[in-house]
């Protein structure tokens, strides 16, 4: 969290609890705050009080684009991320993202068979899954049923293509 601006409470120190409170649906960390650097924060005249941050719950921290995909450097707003290997054990992926342009934010996966790049034609691309998040995990579409079923039991890897989106976070399902 950045602290506060100029002349506002929270613009000097920022202490964090210890604890993440989770609870009602929600992330909560309460924090001192004060409006001087540390060293100066019991000094006459400083102001102290405890604030709260909050968010979704399993919403506290996303991926954002930034970085290079195959087809070479991206736009500000485009980035790709790709997973460790892992054996797919499940029969459908659930993503939680949330767009944050509209009309331009897409999210695509790339499932990525064991011993192919992350640029290689053999994966298999999900459908566009476009624009803002309901704050929940949604189910990922195969361009057939059979795709992802083909896939269970190997090593595979997932590549996610990010425009204008951010990635809270994935699900292997049953």
């Amino acid at each position: 969290m950045p602290p506060g601006a100029a002349g506002e409470w929270d613009q000097g120190t920022m202490l964090p609890s210890s604890r993440v409170v989770d609870a009602d649906g929600y992330h909560s960390l309460y924090y001192e705050a004060s409006t001087r650097p540390h060293e100066e924060r019991f000094a006459i005249g400083a102001y102290n009080e405890i604030g709260v941050a909050r968010w979704p719950m399993g919403r506290m921290y996303h991926l954002s684009p930034d970085q290079e995909s195959c087809a070479g450097p991206l736009s500000p707003l485009e980035g790709s991320l790709l997973t460790h290997p892992f054996i797919l054990t499940g029969s459908r992926i659930l993503v939680d993202f949330e767009g944050t342009v509209p009309g331009t934010s897409e999210l695509v996966i790339n499932l990525i068979p064991s011993g192919s790049s992350s640029c290689d034609s053999n994966a298999l691309r999900s459908l566009p899954m476009m624009g803002k998040g309901q704050g929940k995990a949604i189910e990922v579409s195969w361009p057939s049923k059979e795709s992802l079923l083909i896939h269970r039991g190997r090593v595979v890897r997932l590549a996610f293509e990010l425009k204008a989106t951010h990635l809270f976070g994935f699900q292997i399902k049953e």
